[in-house]
């Protein structure tokens, strides 16, 4: 059984004044041991009392009645995270789309590049053949 004592002196991580409940060993320790604490009683007129009387029958219904109140609160809380996720998957999808489309466009110009950088170096690549192979080599010693 748990016995609640008042801290007379700091003790650990209570301070004087301090209210806890321990169990019976431990608060006994504390009281006579090391004189931190006494045994608290709670002034009159700081506890209340409460009395309901119901049949059966009443009690099951508001008992019944409080679970169905809290299903239907927690469908409700269900459904509009489900909708909070559907959206964000939406969206998600959307990104994954739009990614995919600039995917594609960055390869297009890509390829458009390489092909220009090609039709670039391959008529050079000609001309410069050309040039070697219809010179015809200087001669020497005439005049």
């Amino acid at each position: 059984m748990k016995k609640i004592v008042k801290f007379t002196k700091a003790h650990q991580s209570y301070s004087a004044g301090d209210i806890a409940g321990f169990d019976s060993a431990t608060a006994d320790d504390l009281i006579a041991k090391k004189k931190v604490a006494v045994e608290y009683e709670a002034p009159e007129g700081d506890t209340e009392t409460l009395t309901i009387k119901m049949d059966g029958a009443e009690a099951e219904a508001q008992i019944a009645a409080m679970v169905k109140e809290a299903e239907a609160d927690l469908e409700a809380k269900a459904k509009a995270r489900s909708d909070e996720l559907d959206a964000r998957e939406a969206k998600v999808k959307e990104r994954e789309d739009d990614l995919a489309n600039a995917e594609k466009a960055v390869q297009a110009r890509s390829d458009d590049l390489d092909a220009r950088e090609a039709a670039l170096t391959e008529p050079a690549k000609t001309d410069a053949a050309k040039e070697t192979t219809s010179a015809k080599p200087p001669k020497q010693g005439s005049k």
